[in-house]
């Protein structure tokens, strides 16, 4: 595995291990919360060059 696919494959682990702990502790506020998060996120990538 290349040093890009590992890290693409450990940033989406962690996203799947957020979204279940999102999801167990109340589903009605996990999409609100995600949308902002994204928003964030993606704010700062772009910030950075889309680097991580």
């Amino acid at each position: 595995m290349s040093r890009e696919q590992h890290r693409l494959a450990a940033i989406a682990s962690a996203d799947v291990a957020g979204y279940s702990r999102l999801m167990g502790r109340d589903e009605s506020q996990v999409g609100p919360e995600l949308e902002v998060r994204y928003v964030l996120e993606f704010a700062g990538f772009a910030g950075c060059g889309g680097g991580i």
